[in-house]
């Protein structure tokens, strides 16, 4: 029989492969047992014989499927990426209006993703956030919601496996005043650790452009976005059609090597609204009024049943 090519492969887990030529399925589970559907034996031989080839399959792109994505560029501890799926928790928050407008009301952002086509994914460098994060996209999983975050993980305009990160030392302020660029202010007390640094021009061209959604983007990266924006607007990603807005909050008070902070700001967005890279649409839509952090200390319970 020929068991034909690999499906998909979830290692450690189970190995699905296409229909034999007569119907058969096969399946290995997670106790590496082989169960066949049809009126044939399966060996566990041939299941072996195959795996090799099911492990080489590709993954598919994070935003494979996804109709509308947001992207969450400094998650925190999660609570704008709450605020999408769970909106009834957090009444008044200044970003609600916007989500309604741009991914529908309520009642469609809490249906699964398979039906709503609802997708988000959040990039925070902090690691104190890592298990809060880790767990907000289980549960969120659990319900059957497309969270995916990456964290530790700095949003940058270029991929290093380790730059330094400094947090700050007092839990409370750790929330809004740890950057990639040193402490916030001089004589602050810090902890410098070691990040992951994601070149995102690249992750979005490979992993969100492909799936062809409506993106909208929040970017709190704590000065980091005088480095990643100009990235963006070179590579001509800052575009309707690619991603259609981006609700940013610059951070002034900033020391940079290239120069003043509100200049930097003010030919970058320049640029972007000069759109004179894009060739699908507009430019991206830029909000630089809204900074949201109501409810930044979330102290909601996280969802525990499934929504299906």
């Amino acid at each position: 029989f020929d068991l034909g090519p690999c499906i998909e492969v979830q290692k450690g887990h189970e190995c699905f492969a296409e229909y034999m030529g007569w119907g058969v399925h096969v399946l290995r589970n997670q106790h590496g047992e082989v169960a066949a559907f049809g009126a044939c034996c399966v060996f566990k031989a041939w299941i072996k014989s195959i795996t090799p080839r099911c492990e080489q399959v590709a993954p598919r792109p994070l935003a494979d499927g996804c109709s509308k994505v947001y992207l969450d560029f400094g998650s925190n501890i999660g609570v704008q990426v709450r605020k999408l799926f769970e909106p009834r928790l957090y009444s008044g928050a200044q970003i609600l209006p916007f989500f309604d407008r741009f991914f529908g009301p309520a009642g469609l952002r809490v249906m699964p993703s398979d039906r709503s086509g609802i997708c988000a994914f959040g990039f925070e460098a902090n690691p104190r956030f890592r298990a809060r994060l880790k767990r907000l996209e289980a549960a969120y999983r659990q319900k059957g919601w497309r969270v995916h975050f990456c964290v530790p993980c700095m949003v940058s305009d270029s991929e290093k496996d380790a730059v330094p990160f400094y947090v700050a030392s007092d839990a409370e302020h750790s929330h809004w005043q740890s950057s990639a660029l040193g402490a916030p202010n001089s004589g602050e007390d810090v902890t410098v650790t070691s990040v992951k640094a994601l070149d995102i021009a690249n992750f979005l061209e490979k992993e969100i452009f492909t799936a062809r959604a409506s993106v909208a983007a929040k970017m709190d990266i704590e000065g980091s976005e005088f480095f990643v924006l100009p990235r963006l607007l070179q590579r001509g990603h800052l575009c309707r059609g690619l991603l259609d807005l981006l609700f940013i909050e610059w951070h002034h008070h900033v020391q940079l090597p290239m120069g003043d902070p509100d200049a930097i700001r003010k030919q970058t967005v320049a640029g972007i609204e000069a759109g004179t890279a894009c060739v699908l649409g507009p430019s991206t839509i830029i909000s630089e009024g809204i900074n949201d952090e109501d409810y930044l200390l979330d102290r909601r319970p996280l969802p525990l049943r499934a929504n299906r």
